[in-house]
């Protein structure tokens, strides 16, 4: 138990592998930042062996601050740019497109097949043949309007 009293270069690495470990299995990218902090610390005792205690802390957690707090922001700037932004939502993929009805629209309801995906639409009522443009999409379900 010795060891606990005096803070070493072992323990602040040990830190960084836990907190490493933490990333692992809890999602975001948090903890990275706090072990990079941990590691940081650790070779500044390994070049400054008399750094107190006080110092270390203090470091570690100016440290972490800063870096979670530029990571925020520079993840909040990218994050949102994307080339294909409507990748993973496919009914907005149909939005524009023109198609004729396969079956009649009644009751401001029916069904078309695009692609492989039989998809419920929603609109005027209308007949078999009917060119229709999809306008919008709200979940799985296309907003159409004759054309």
């Amino acid at each position: 138990m010795a060891f606990l009293y005096k803070v070493t270069v072992w323990h602040w690495w040990t830190l960084g592998v836990i907190f490493l470990i933490l990333e692992l299995t809890v999602p975001g990218a948090f903890f990275l930042w706090l072990a990079i902090s941990a590691g940081i610390i650790g070779v500044l005792i390994w070049i400054l062996p008399a750094l107190s205690l006080i110092y270390q802390l203090l470091l570690f957690s100016t440290i972490s601050v800063a870096s979670v707090t530029l990571y925020l922001r520079f993840r909040s700037r990218t994050q949102n740019s994307s080339d294909s932004p409507i990748l993973n939502r496919r009914a907005d993929q149909y939005i524009g497109h023109v198609f004729t009805l396969e079956n009649a629209l009644e009751n401001g309801q029916g069904k078309i097949q695009l692609g492989d995906t039989i998809w419920s639409i929603k609109g005027p009522n209308c007949n078999k043949g009917t060119r229709v443009k999809i306008v919008s999409a709200e979940g799985s379900i296309l907003q159409v309007e004759i054309l």
